[in-house]
């Protein structure tokens, strides 16, 4: 593996532990010296620990697309239980993520690590390599922030080390989200990262994809919860028809959202929602 010349570390948040604006400002100049794609702007690479949740999204691209087009490579045996909770040890003791350099690691991409079937201990091994590893930042994202707040009651609020991103994934703010998910309520997570807000300041919002909503209340929740990063997505994968918002409200949100949040990304796909185009 090559070491990442200097140029890159400048370009990415991995340089060293650091504040959450130094962060921000790091991702801002990776962003925008890359190519846009479905996935995370902000994310440098993924760390397939394990795999697999308990959610049942209607609408999930991992569970219903991805996964089962690995379950039917030969080369991918650890997905031939399909999108069943599996912890990858293998990745433990040796992190494939450190093959592409410093920047911001999406933790168990495929799928939830904080949803209720994934036990505790691997969470804290899991939680281990993260604090052994500072020369990164690392992204959790769930629909199940009850969880940081169950593992903080029972750990101490130190559990969760300084270049750990905490995250959560709301699509609306409005009970319509709650069909189409077995996760918690919409509105029990926004709660939730509104207690995470008040002992953690790297929090992160993943709007995707994104259904209509009532724009004043759902941004009065990202308030409430601290956001620094959010990121904004539609539906590119269409598994199911969803309640999406109207132009005009998707970019009243984004609007709204550059308002109150340092750094708010537009992925791929949602100019379709905005009626083509992207807004500035």
């Amino acid at each position: 593996m090559r070491a990442p010349r200097a140029s890159e570390r400048n370009l990415l948040c991995g340089a060293g532990l650091m504040d959450w604006r130094s962060c921000v400002e790091g991702l801002r100049r990776y962003i925008s010296s890359k190519r846009m794609t479905r996935m995370f702007g902000s994310v440098k690479s993924t760390w397939n620990v394990g795999k697999g949740c308990t959610h049942l999204c209607a609408y999930c691209n991992v569970a219903h697309v991805l996964v089962p087009r690995l379950r039917g490579n030969p080369s991918t045996e650890k997905y031939r239980d399909g999108f069943a909770v599996r912890l990858f040890e293998g990745e433990l003791e040796k992190p494939s993520y450190k093959k592409r350099g410093p920047g911001l690691v999406f933790i168990w991409y495929m799928g939830d690590w904080l949803c209720s079937a994934v036990p505790d201990e691997w969470i804290l091994r899991i939680l281990d390599v993260v604090k052994s590893d500072p020369g990164n930042e690392f992204l959790s994202c769930t629909k199940n922030p009850l969880r940081y707040i169950e593992l903080a009651d029972r750990y101490g609020w130190g559990i969760f080390p300084d270049n750990l991103w905490l995250g959560v994934t709301i699509e609306s703010n409005l009970p319509i989200a709650d069909r189409f998910t077995r996760a918690p309520p919409v509105e029990e997570r926004y709660k939730a990262m509104a207690e995470v807000a008040g002992h953690k300041e790297k929090i992160f919002l993943s709007i995707e994809p994104i259904m209509d909503f009532e724009p004043e209340g759902f941004l009065g929740w990202v308030e409430e919860m601290g956001v620094k990063v959010c990121e904004v997505g539609a539906d590119n994968y269409r598994v199911v028809e969803l309640p999406e918002p109207p132009a005009w409200k998707a970019r009243k949100m984004l609007e709204g959202l550059t308002l109150t949040v340092p750094l708010v990304v537009q992925k791929k796909g949602l100019e379709r929602l905005l009626g083509g185009g992207k807004l500035d």
